[in-house]
């Protein structure tokens, strides 16, 4: 049945599945999704309107959290390649 909002295992497999879609275009770096205790209080307070479902607004908000983790991660990652690899090598 579809509600139009999800629940806090639905935007767990959500962000399970971002991270394994970045995984394959951005490297190891983005191969860490957070735990499902994070991904919990992720929902909590996502959750502004208290309906006990996120919905479509609130799920944006979300991802826009967990794409900047990620992404900071990512950047990280490949900055310390670059800077390291001259030296290693």
């Amino acid at each position: 049945r579809k509600t139009g909002s999800i629940n806090e295992n639905e935007l767990y497999t959500a962000v399970i599945l971002v991270h394994l879609t970045l995984a394959k275009y951005a490297g190891p770096a983005a191969c860490y999704p957070a735990s499902r205790e994070t991904v919990y209080n992720l929902f909590k307070v996502g959750d502004v309107d208290n309906s006990g479902g996120i919905d479509e607004e609130e799920f944006e908000t979300i991802m826009i959290i967990v794409s900047a983790s990620i992404s900071s991660r990512v950047i990280t990652y490949y900055s310390l390649i670059l800077i390291l690899v001259p030296y290693i090598g």
